[in-house]
């Protein structure tokens, strides 16, 4: 059996060969004299979308920086940028997923794909700061990919 896998899931290298190749479950069977094990199709990294338009609170998005490292970051990497994960790009959030965002947190809307709902550990306040953070983040980066 071949995949990515294994926990915890942000701490791969950089030159992990999941960030140039899809990386999905799969069976690799050997036989001697057999041929060479075909690669797996190339990653296809879509481009960061518009962030949603939201008045962001200063103090807001420090707040949520702090709880995005507390309770985000070991599935959905430094920054939520993806980086090292094969969790979801949180900076590749569209703007339907923002509007859903405290159902998919605090109400387990994605709990049977492997999101379990934080409503146990955080607040709505403390959701919507780390929804600010992201929306932060995914400002930058949008203005750096332009």
């Amino acid at each position: 059996m071949a995949a990515f896998g294994g926990a915890p899931t942000c701490c791969y290298y950089g030159d992990a060969v999941f960030h140039e190749y899809e990386n999905k479950g799969r069976l690799l069977v050997f036989k001697l004299g057999g041929s060479a094990t075909p690669l797996p199709a190339k990653r296809n990294i879509p481009p960061i979308p518009a962030p949603p338009t939201m008045e962001l609170d200063t103090a807001k998005v420090a707040r949520g920086k702090q709880l995005y490292y507390q309770y985000c970051e070991t599935c959905h990497g430094v920054g939520g940028d993806g980086t090292n994960t094969l969790h979801p790009d949180l900076l590749r959030l569209p703007e339907a997923k923002h509007k859903l965002f405290k159902e998919i947190v605090l109400g387990g809307l994605l709990a049977k794909y492997g999101m379990a709902s934080f409503g146990n550990s955080l607040k709505e306040k403390d959701v919507e700061a780390v929804q600010e953070y992201l929306v932060s983040q995914q400002k930058k980066a949008y203005l750096q990919s332009r």
